[in-house]
């Protein structure tokens, strides 16, 4: 029988199965278009998560909008970082079970998160701790799975071994976070959700809050609290009580402070152990020479000497009270002028213009930033020991105006600075008491009571000799006493109708005469010999007749303080007047030898004097005697052969020497040394008679300097006013101007107008005729220049000709053409190699100059006759047909330095020695 069906049973299966279905397709629907909510959630937000789940399972609401929606602790995350997204991967979506797959932020760090749907727990969520033993369990939403310090530690839990050491003050404090994790909790200890850091996946550590490996060693955690220290105090406590981190700085600084506290101790980070003051070597970085520009000249600075006192700190930089001061430990080192609390200072010691390029001060007041100081001196920090602070590289010495003018060594500083510089030349350690470089120039205008004592060396008449700059300074400029510091030197020292200052004899001279020329010399200079030397010699009269005044040798001050008077040590030579010869070297004086030169009293020119460079200081020795000045009489070739008996000067000299030989006195209308050679007309009778040998000529073929030393140099009548055209400028041949290039006045026929012998110069004629080497055979050579055998001279003063007793032979032109060796032999009165005797393979290559008319130039005694053609008989072949030298040197010169061809036809084979000789031409020779 057939069973019957249970209809209202069956109809109700149905009916749930269709809705199931529809449920399902609904959710396939919503996944593919992203309306999660269609389906769950909806109801806290619109991310899907529940509650509103599907089905009945408590579990499947949980803590969904803890976290999808952002809260006090972190962000919203989504749904992917615990499910698939269906939107990406639907294959475990409407499968009728919830999947749990962690996503990348559970998975951070190596975690291997797992969910147990029967406990309802996470366990190994990075998100949580990453650990087995933080298991939330879902379903618990009363915020204590997700409270500070569930997750990891915090102050008031134990916090992991890898974390820091904190202070007990920080462990109960959540504001301590901030100071690692700015980024992640605020300093009211609360989380900054909003920037995201918080379980982000990574672990947000303040940069500074990084310790590489070997932190505590000083190179690098001393090296980065140099550049700014206020990193380190985030977390540590420079001293006292921790409050972040339980590491306390003073817990090993003071320690190295020798058990002081640190942050007052300089030395503690840079400097020497043995020296409070903190200056380096050595300096941050460990460096302790002086190059390096951290350690530089600071212990020169700062450990005084006895050129300046001990510097602080604060000379140069901003001096903290402590090292935590806001300037300090900033990375900077900053250099300024003087920020102690000295007044002085204050005003004096600005910024010193350090260059970190150069390592140099341009601006600082102890090298030279002051008044008068070296404004230019930039001492460079790094270079240590080279001088740069010695005497005269901050101010000169001494400095320059308006500073008075005084002596560069130190001793003279002490009238002044008496404070600084000691007596005797020494600057007073500040460590005594002395004031150099203490931010002050201190004078003293009073002088010591051994100023006015003659018998001490510091009488101001020793300051006063040396110059009277330092003395204006008080005293005015006229010394006078106008500046109202000081009496008049006239107070003293003028005498009746005698202001001081026109006073030569009150600083020196007045012994032997009251010109002012020593002795005596200067005050306390009497003991030196040159200061006096031969002054009485000069300015008195002598057995030189002459009178000398100061300003021949010195600069004539108008008073004694005319500029360049009062201005040294010792007194300044400048000749002058009669000492300076006119046209001549310049006269010197040379104190280390006491001697002068080159002056015109001491014959510099004269000529023959026996000493023209006396000494000064050897007196009464004979160096003025007649003939150390000049020659007694002077050399011959500058003047006219006299006897050495001083009467003998008188005919040329009758103003200065007397008949009797002595000189006559400058008092008596004497000219002896007054700067001119007077010379009267004092040849004898015989001068102009032409049958003596005392005649002129015989003097003037001599040579002429004796007679231009009367008559002037180009003998137109000079200081004697007689000038030789005045006889010898009468009756000149034609075309001739003057006596000077008249040949034949000295030499020559004045019938043909021919220069060359005979007649010889006057007095040479004897022998007569050619055998006298002057005459010998010029006449028959009459057709050559003189130039060819003589230097032809301008005129009869051209140097070189009128200068000997013989006439001196040159040879030139033709005569030297093709050959060497030419010379004359005057002995032997011959010539030798000359073109004109020797060219060619002649008998007589070496004539004898007076064998005149002997046939010495007749036919072949010059060159072969026929001539030697290098062997080629060429010559000799034409002879031997009978053909005589005309057929082929017509017409040609003779000894003109060629050798012509050419035919008796008048055809011009060549002419001179130069192109390829060929008669191929020639009917002789087959042409024709």
């Amino acid at each position: 029988m057939p069973r019957l069906f249970n209809v209202p049973l069956l109809g109700a299966f149905l009916l749930t199965l269709l809705a199931c279905q529809a449920r399902t397709l609904e959710e396939s629907r919503a996944a593919e278009t992203g309306q999660c909510t269609r389906c769950h959630g909806g109801e806290q937000n619109q991310t899907g998560a529940p509650p509103r789940v599907i089905g009945s399972d408590p579990a499947a609401a949980g803590a969904h909008s803890a976290h999808v929606e952002a809260g006090a602790l972190a962000g919203a995350l989504a749904c992917s970082e615990c499910h698939l997204d269906p939107r990406d991967d639907r294959s475990q979506h409407g499968n009728g079970k919830v999947d749990v797959t962690f996503g990348a932020l559970a998975r951070t760090g190596g975690a291997a998160p797992s969910y147990d749907p029967a406990t309802g727990t996470c366990s190994n969520v990075y998100c949580h701790g990453g650990t087995a033993t933080t298991a939330p369990r879902w379903t618990a939403v009363d915020g204590a799975a997700a409270a500070c310090g569930a997750c990891h530690g915090t102050p008031g839990n134990p916090v992991p071994a890898t974390h820091p050491s904190l202070a007990p003050g920080a462990a109960t404090d959540l504001t301590s976070c901030a100071a690692c994790h700015p980024a992640t909790v605020g300093s009211d200890g609360k989380i900054l959700a909003a920037s995201g850091k918080h379980v982000n996946g990574e672990v947000d550590v303040r940069a500074e809050a990084k310790h590489p490996q070997g932190w505590s060693s000083p190179s690098l955690h001393g090296a980065a609290a140099a550049q700014n220290v206020r990193a380190c105090l985030e977390c540590h406590a420079a001293k006292g009580e921790p409050h972040v981190t339980g590491l306390v700085c003073a817990s090993c600084h003071d320690a190295v402070a020798g058990g002081k506290d640190w942050t007052v101790t300089c030395n503690t980070c840079h400097g020497d152990a043995t020296d409070p003051s903190g200056a380096p070597p050595a300096d941050l970085s460990g460096n302790t020479a002086t190059t390096a520009r951290g350690v530089g000249a600071h212990r020169q600075h700062v450990g005084g000497s006895s050129l300046a006192p001990a510097f602080d700190c604060s000379f140069c930089h901003p001096k903290p009270g402590t090292v935590l001061d806001g300037t300090h430990l900033d990375g900077q080192v900053e250099l300024t002028g003087y920020t102690g609390a000295d007044g002085v200072w204050k005003s004096s010691a600005k910024d010193p213009g350090f260059s970190p390029s150069s390592a140099s001060c341009a601006t600082s007041y102890c090298h030279g930033a002051f008044q008068n100081g070296n404004a230019a001196n930039a001492p460079v920090w790094t270079r240590v020991g080279e001088g740069q602070a010695a005497c005269g590289t901050c101010h000169g010495v001494p400095p320059p105006a308006p500073h008075p003018l005084v002596p560069s060594d130190l001793a003279g500083c002490n009238a002044c600075h008496p404070q600084t510089v000691s007596a005797t030349g020494e600057l007073i350690p500040p460590s005594s008491g002395g004031k150099h470089v203490d931010g002050a120039i201190q004078f003293s205008g009073g002088h010591e009571p051994s100023w006015m004592d003659t018998t001490s060396t510091n009488f101001h008449a020793n300051s006063a000799v040396r110059s009277l700059s330092s003395c204006k300074v008080c005293h005015g400029q006229s010394l006078d006493g106008s500046t109202g510091f000081g009496g008049s030197c006239g107070r003293c020292h003028d005498r009746p109708g005698q202001p001081w200052a026109t006073n030569c004899t009150m600083c020196h001279g007045g012994t032997d005469n009251a010109t002012g020329a020593p002795p005596k010399a200067t005050w306390g200079r009497q003991g030196d010999p040159v200061r006096t030397g031969a002054h009485t010699a000069h300015v008195t009269q002598g057995s030189s007749g002459a009178v000398f005044d100061c300003s021949v040798c010195h600069v004539t001050p108008a008073d004694a303080l005319a500029a360049g008077h009062i201005d040294g040590d010792t007194a300044t030579v400048t000749f002058t007047g009669v000492a300076v010869p006119t046209g001549g070297a310049t006269p010197t004086f040379d104190r280390a030898s006491a001697s002068c030169a080159s002056t015109y009293c001491h014959g510099a020119t004269l000529s023959g004097g026996r000493n023209p460079n006396p000494v000064w200081t050897s007196t009464g020795t004979g160096q003025a005697a007649c003939g150390t000045c000049h020659g007694v009489p002077p050399p011959p070739d500058v003047h006219p052969p006299v006897s050495s008996n001083l009467t003998g000067c008188n005919p040329c000299h009758p103003d200065t020497v007397s008949p009797s030989g002595t000189i006559i006195p400058r008092s008596a209308g004497g000219k002896h040394v007054d700067g001119t050679i007077q010379a009267a007309s004092g040849h004898d009778a015989d001068w102009m008679n032409t049958a003596s040998p005392k005649f002129h000529a015989y003097s003037a073929n001599q040579g002429l300097a004796s007679c231009q030393w009367c008559h002037g140099a180009d003998l137109s009548g000079g200081s004697a006013g007689v000038a030789c055209g005045q006889c010898h400028d009468a009756n000149l041949p034609a075309g001739v101007a003057s006596w000077r290039a008249n040949c034949t006045m000295c030499h020559g026929d004045t019938a043909s107008g021919r220069a060359s012998p005979p007649r010889a110069t006057w007095g040479n004629n004897v022998p007569s005729g050619a055998t006298n080497v002057r005459i010998g055979a010029h006449v028959s050579h009459a057709s050559f220049d003189c130039a060819l055998c003589h230097s032809k001279p301008a005129d009869a003063l051209t140097p070189g000709h009128i200068d000997a007793a013989t006439a001196q032979v040159t040879f030139s032109g033709v005569a030297t053409q093709g050959m060497s060796g030419t010379a004359w032999n005057r002995t032997a009165a011959t010539c030798t190699s000359t073109y004109c005797h020797a060219a060619n393979g002649g008998s007589n290559p070496t004539p004898i100059w007076t064998l005149v008319g002997q046939g010495q130039a007749n036919c072949g005694s010059c060159h072969g006759n026929p001539p030697n053609d290098g062997g080629q008989d060429r010559h000799v072949f034409h002879v031997n047909l009978g053909w005589g030298c005309d057929v082929c040197h017509s017409n040609t010169p003779h000894v003109d330095g060629k050798r012509d061809v050419v035919l008796y036809t008048g055809t011009v084979i060549t002419t001179g020695w130069t192109s390829q000789q060929s008669c191929n031409t020639l009917a002789c020779h087959g042409a024709g």
